[in-house]
């Protein structure tokens, strides 16, 4: 690796001087001695370490009443980066090496900056300012959705330019380039699939051909995979990322994955894949993914037990894998149908008549035995399975399959104003009684806002009830109901205040996973898995 310092100067008038090495292990004043004497730098300075410290300077002459100012550049590059395994480590080139190839190129980074600042600084500026300046949006809405943007940056992430000791294995098309973040800190796996399907959309319009790179290595995955499941994740980098996919909880080194058949990872991929044919138009795209996206959809159906059209689910394999949902769910329900109703349009935009027609049979036959089974009327909600632990609660994120519908113009999954009811039941049973409304919507409790004894029922997901908020939302504006929009703002931002401005809890940029509100205002608050995905 290398690390730079560089200064801009103008050569009439400017003089620059560096030291190469000075002690770092020391307090500084070897270094702060010499520069006071004469206010430039030493070449090196002796009792200097090994460590590797540099430093700049420049020196000038104003005339009376003249001011200046310098821009100081801090730069860096490592252009591999490794995953070890006890048998040697895979190594790759990182993306930005295509714009910098050959070697350390650290001083070539740092004149970049520095001869483009005024550009750079204003792009950075326009574009933030879009969402900054917004008033048609709640300043929480914001600053918030600005500030989880952090995740790409800090969330362990990784995109390639080409792998140097060996040919890749899936997303090997020209010009594809493989990327992830973890799932977290905690849960070390690579861009996990069910974990994304709440955040993507921010990938999918600010940088789209990473999202299609990213899908279309899990349609590899699939079509790779001898039953056709959706992996979890692309990898672990405790062991070989994009190379085995799959890692769920094997995140140490030689650690052996737990093999679920998940019940909602094949729709949720459907969702996605269609979401970056919808907004992009990229029908290259959707002739490479379709396949898979069938393949994996026919794999989830042979869960399908009783010929209702929902798969059964049995405790571990959903997102939630220690609800204890069993047998039908509202939430494999509803991604279900989304997923066939994105499967028709698909089959229908490939000119295969036929296909988009039994896709909709699905979706409608998956939809009826819903209705039926899972709609609780006189609480007027959707239960959460029909079977479980966790069965006869309210669940805030029971209805997640149909926000992918909404916002890509596809059929409701579920009935419209029963949805809209299910809403205002986790209104009141989730979210009004836990610190009046200001941390966010448990995942599950009972109509009666009591809580089953369930840690993942009883506790705030933060990115799950931004999603259910947005969700709720549509639901007031398309049933003509204001008041679920204005709950809907207060769930959101319950957990914008819990994030970054209420003292007692401050995660600022380490939304965890979860966390529980089960204290007075005011108390610390307790939490699982600091800076997650999902955010």
């Amino acid at each position: 690796s290398e690390w730079v310092i560089a200064v801009a100067r103008d050569d009439r008038r400017d003089t620059a001087s560096t030291c190469a090495l000075w002690n770092c292990a020391g307090d500084g004043s070897d270094i702060m001695s010499a520069f006071r004497g004469a206010y430039t730098l030493p070449a090196t300075l002796p009792g200097a370490t090994d460590a590797p410290a540099g430093a700049v300077a420049i020196s000038t002459t104003l005339l009376p009443g003249e001011s200046r100012l310098w821009s100081f550049a801090i730069a860096f590059d490592f252009p591999v980066v490794e995953f070890r395994r006890p048998n040697g480590g895979t190594r790759w080139l990182k993306r930005y090496t295509e714009w910098f190839p050959g070697g350390l190129r650290g001083a070539d980074i740092a004149s970049e900056v520095l001869g483009r600042e005024s550009e750079l600084r204003e792009a950075v500026d326009a574009w933030w300012a879009k969402v900054a300046n917004d008033e048609d949006y709640p300043a929480w809405l914001r600053r918030a959705a600005l500030n989880e943007l952090y995740y790409d940056v800090f969330g362990g992430s990784f995109w390639e330019a080409g792998c140097l000791t060996k040919d890749k294995r899936y997303g090997a098309r020209p010009g594809q380039h493989c990327s992830f973040v973890l799932e977290s800190n905690v849960y070390r796996d690579c861009e996990t699939i069910d974990v994304r399907h709440y955040e993507c959309r921010h990938r999918l319009t600010l940088f789209p051909n990473m999202e299609r790179d990213i899908l279309l290595g899990w349609a590899d995955f699939i079509m790779d995979e001898p039953e056709g499941r959706t992996p979890h994740d692309a990898g672990s980098p405790m062991n070989d990322p994009w190379f085995e996919p799959g890692q769920y909880l094997a995140t140490f080194h030689g650690g052996k994955p737990l093999v679920l058949d998940w019940k909602d990872l094949p729709a949720r991929f459907v969702q996605q894949a269609h979401a970056y044919w919808s907004y992009t138009g990229d029908d290259a795209f959707l002739q490479s993914v379709f396949p898979a996206a069938e393949r994996t959809m026919a794999y989830l159906h042979r869960f399908d037990k009783d010929g209702d059209g929902i798969p059964e689910v049995r405790g571990q394999d959903t997102t939630y894998d220690t609800l204890g949902l069993r047998g039908a769910t509202t939430l494999v329900a509803t991604l279900v149908i989304g997923a066939e109703e994105a499967l028709a349009e698909m089959a229908a935009a490939l000119g295969n008549a036929s296909a988009a027609a039994a896709h909709s049979a699905l979706a409608e036959k998956a939809r009826r035995h819903a209705e039926a089974k899972l709609w609780v009327e006189d609480g007027r909600y959707y239960r959460a399975a029909l079977d479980g632990e966790c069965a006869r609660t309210v669940m805030a994120d029971a209805l997640s399959g149909q926000r992918f519908c909404e916002v890509h113009g596809l059929d409701d999954v579920l009935d419209p104003e029963r949805m809209a009811d299910h809403f205002e039941a986790v209104w009141r049973s989730n979210c009004l009684p836990q610190r009046h409304a200001l941390a966010g919507v448990l995942n599950a409790a009972y109509p009666d806002g009591s809580l089953p004894e369930n840690m993942q029922a009883a506790g705030v997901w933060p990115g799950g009830t931004w999603f259910v908020a947005a969700m709720c939302y549509r639901a007031g504006v398309r049933t003509g109901r204001p008041e679920l929009c204005e709950a809907a703002l207060h769930m959101g931002e319950g957990v914008s205040f819990a994030l970054f401005e209420d003292e007692s809890m401050a995660f600022w940029f380490g939304s965890p996973a979860i966390w529980y509100a089960d204290g007075d205002p005011g108390t610390p608050t307790r939490y699982r898995s600091l800076q997650y995905q999902r955010n």
